[in-house]
């Protein structure tokens, strides 16, 4: 480094004597120390200034109150957004209307549609334009090109229907709903029915079918649009008045909806053999089966989960797949699992929240800073509501709500299991060295898995349960209902054992997995693991066979929800999404919104 510090004067000097070594060291230290802090500030500051210059909200839902929505893009939407802003549900009412289509205008897009098709470049580029120029009020119309046999066709319109979805217009009539929802004006229900054909995007659809349930309280007689509409030509009308009557208990009006088990639209036909399964009617479940071939991909995975949950640990390891075919194989699977079990099978209460989503969902974001602290963020009905809790120098992997509003949280840094009441109290606290995953048993005890061990504490927190591991290489685990451990280890393998630690079997996922990854396992065994390396979330059976798996950057958590959805998140990308059977992104959030903290699992449960 050139440090010896020789000048004519110094001869015979020792060195560390001499003034000029003692300059020229602290002139390298200085400039060692200022490439750090160059390289440091290069590395921290542009994500400050993006988290100063943009909040990190995902949508319209997530934002505070006081900053101002986005403007939408047509002269009809801005007034409905002034209308919105004002207050007047009157003409909220009146726009919802009167949306849609006239003659011409449906006839313009019909052929717009087909021209995205075209053989001509010029032409389908002219017609992708075109259809966009005119904005959401064409997706109805571009539905049926999402399935279309044509992949250039059906590529074109999935574009064009992602970038209406999202778009600020979407947003404006979103808010429109919920604010007919929440006020319940006079009409509401009639307007929505209406509407639902005419919604112009996938997302604006599902609002409108929460809304209709949310304004049919089943402690008072459904509104008489709901049951006229079950008779309405519009299919989409007719699906959405037996999902809101199918709330109802069995018996008010059964006699209505079985009618429609002969509805010449497949999705009706759907709708209506899910209502009589709610209602505990046996001879729903072999029409479903039934039904599986000429369904499309996404509602036929949705009878599937459905009869997942009744089979149990005897389903047959089958799935729809993506085509005829593979739905006929699955339909063929089924149909014998029911000549075989059809007689034990007892329909309970276990199904309803399986046949459709429920008001009420609250999702639990476990977040993890780059400041070496930990929060518990909420959403509830998919927005945006609070964050419940927040520590420094933490490591929380889990956590899960109880009972009276609290949490049960579990930190790995600290090696605790601690329950904080919903005012923040600290109550019952365990010590367990590299605990992973806690959570409070239906009966009362407390599951704890760490690196090298499980552990099942009853009530009094003595030793009901316990399971050595010889090395610290226990990814996760989770207890099934009747006792046993399914466990995941660092390399992969799947392993399921008796309550004394036996091995019953075990099979390996060949998934890259990080420190205690959110694992899901059904009630009937199927485990979904979070392939961290392999950039999936996959599905196996209780012997290990894939029966699905979905493209997702850098997974960490993954649950499957009642709905037959499958939460993921990714504590490197900051995403939370929830995904269909068919890959369709239902709802994500694409950071976190308390500054950089990431999101390790995701869990959502229902109040």
């Amino acid at each position: 480094m050139g440090l010896s510090g020789q000048n004519a004067g110094d001869a015979g000097v020792p060195p560390l004597r001499r003034p000029a070594f003692w300059r020229k060291a602290a002139a390298a230290f200085v400039r060692l120390w200022a490439l750090w802090l160059v390289g440091f500030l290069v590395l921290t500051l542009p994500p400050l200034v993006e988290i100063a210059r943009k909040k990190p909200t995902t949508d319209e839902n997530e934002k505070p109150a006081d900053t101002p929505p986005r403007a939408a893009t047509r002269p009809d939407l801005r007034r409905l957004q002034e209308a919105l802003q004002s207050g007047d549900d009157a003409a909220v009412l009146q726009f919802l209307r009167t949306r849609g289509l006239d003659d011409d205008e449906r006839k313009q897009v019909q052929a717009l549609v087909a021209r995205l098709g075209a053989d001509r470049f010029a032409v389908r580029i002219q017609a992708s334009a075109e259809l966009e120029a005119l904005g959401p009020r064409t997706f109805p119309l571009l539905r049926p090109a999402l399935s279309d046999a044509d992949v250039e066709l059906s590529s074109r319109a999935r574009q064009l229907a992602e970038r209406i979805a999202a778009s600020g217009d979407v947003a404006v009539l979103a808010r429109a709903i919920r604010r007919l929802v929440a006020a319940a004006p006079r009409g509401a229900v009639a307007v929505l029915l209406h509407y639902l054909p005419n919604a112009e995007a996938d997302v604006l659809a599902e609002e409108i079918r929460a809304g209709l349930a949310e304004l049919t309280p089943t402690g008072k007689a459904p509104d008489p649009a709901i049951v006229e509409a079950l008779g309405d030509p519009a299919p989409e009308r007719r699906a959405a008045a037996v999902v809101v009557l199918s709330r109802y208990p069995a018996g008010q009006h059964s006699a209505a909806v079985r009618p429609l088990l002969q509805d010449p639209d497949v999705e009706v036909r759907r709708r209506a053999g899910i209502a009589l399964l709610g209602w505990r009617e046996k001879a729903a479940v072999p029409f479903l089966i039934d039904l599986l071939p000429p369904l499309s991909p996404e509602p036929a995975w949705m009878v599937v989960d459905v009869l997942y949950q009744i089979a149990g640990s005897e389903a047959p390891a089958t799935t729809p797949g993506g085509g005829p075919e593979e739905r006929v194989r699955c339909r063929d699977a089924w149909q014998t699992w029911w000549k075989t079990h059809g007689e034990k099978v007892e329909l309970d209460g276990r199904l309803s929240r399986a046949l459709g989503e429920t008001s009420g969902s609250v999702t639990l974001c476990v977040l993890q800073g780059f400041d070496s602290s930990s929060r518990v963020a909420e959403y509830v009905d998919r927005r945006f509501q609070k964050e419940l809790y927040s520590a420094a120098w933490t490591t929380l992997v889990w956590a899960q709500p109880l009972a009276d509003g609290g949490l049960l949280l579990t930190d790995y840094r600290r090696g605790q299991i601690s329950e904080i009441g919903s005012t923040g109290d600290l109550g019952k606290q365990v010590d367990r060295r590299w605990a992973v995953f806690a959570e409070k048993l239906s009966d009362g005890h407390l599951f704890i898995v760490c690196r090298d061990a499980l552990w099942e504490l009853d009530r009094d927190g003595k030793t009901a349960a316990t399971v050595t591991w010889p090395t610290r290489s226990i990814a996760t685990a989770r207890r099934l209902a009747d006792g046993r451990f399914v466990v995941l280890t660092d390399e992969g393998v799947c392993l399921t054992l008796d309550r004394d630690g036996r091995e019953l079997s075990r099979f390996t996922t060949g998934c890259s997995l990080v420190l205690a990854p959110g694992i899901d396992v059904t009630a009937n065994g199927r485990v979904l693991v979070p392939d961290f390396g392999g950039n999936r979330v996959i599905e196996f059976s209780p012997a290990g066979v894939v029966l699905w798996q979905q493209q997702v950057e850098k997974p960490t958590g993954v649950q499957r929800l009642d709905t037959g959805n499958t939460l993921t998140a990714s504590s490197a990308t900051g995403q939370v999404i929830e995904f269909t059977r068919t890959g369709r992104r239902v709802w994500e959030t694409k950071a976190a919104p308390t500054g950089l903290a990431r999101p390790l699992v995701a869990r959502r449960y229902v109040r």
